[in-house]
């Protein structure tokens, strides 16, 4: 039995599997996350609430000049209404007429700043409306090709883990432990073919015993130098 042969072989399928399980991570992450969609998400949340403050003070600016307005004509009312004939006290009711009519044309000139801040924000949301509908139909197509990706990356994985069931009754279970201690050290990569007499992973000169265990039969050969398992062809 071909102990390092077999070994091999399990490597080659790992190193598939673990190549698929990074792409599905990538595609997994990519299908539930899309930073510019998100943000421009936010970004119309956003407007919305500005917007929201910016009516409510067209509202309340509203209010105070329809009371300066009535406030001016119940003053007007009384000053040509005949009943108040004192000088001093028409005097009064003008002035009072005056401040009123000032202080209703200023809430006016900051109603009119605030529409204006309306009308930018209300042309903004437009704009991002518009932004966010494209992002949500590319998203939607490039969605579909990521799953049509991952639908075949997982019938792979499922044929390589199929093949993986069935190479493992090939190898002796203390070498798989060998094998699967190796995996996790060397990150990922615990056998390497001998290239030219050398570890091909490493590159270190190996011995002809070694050589002669990396080609098969029932012992393994480690590299002296990085220590994987060695397998010759």
């Amino acid at each position: 039995m071909n102990i390092s042969f077999h070994l091999f072989q399990l490597q080659k399928i790992d190193s598939e599997l673990d190549r698929i399980q990074d792409q599905l991570t990538k595609i997994d992450k990519e299908l539930s996350n899309n930073p510019e969609l998100i943000n421009s998400k936010k970004t119309q949340a956003e407007l919305t609430e500005k917007l929201r403050q910016e009516n409510k003070k067209s509202s309340e600016l509203e209010y105070e000049i329809e009371t300066q307005i009535k406030k001016i004509e119940i003053s007007t009312s009384s000053l040509y209404g005949g009943k108040v004939t004192l000088p001093r006290e028409l005097r009064n009711l003008e002035d009072e007429i005056k401040s009123l009519k000032k202080h209703k044309d200023l809430l006016e000139d900051k109603l009119l700043v605030i529409m204006g801040e309306v009308d930018s924000l209300e042309l903004e949301m437009a704009l991002n409306s518009k932004l966010i509908a494209t992002l949500e139909a590319d998203l939607i197509q490039k969605n579909a090709r990521l799953q049509g990706a991952k639908s075949d990356l997982v019938k792979n994985q499922e044929r390589l883990l199929s093949e993986r069931s069935a190479a493992i009754p090939q190898i002796p279970a203390q070498i798989q432990l060998e094998y699967e201690r190796l995996r996790i050290a060397k990150k990922g990569i615990s056998v390497a073919a001998v290239t030219d007499e050398s570890c091909a992973v490493c590159g270190s000169q190996i011995t002809p015993s070694e050589w002669q265990n990396a080609r098969g039969g029932t012992s393994i050969a480690h590299c002296s130098s990085c220590g994987r398992i060695l397998y010759a062809g």
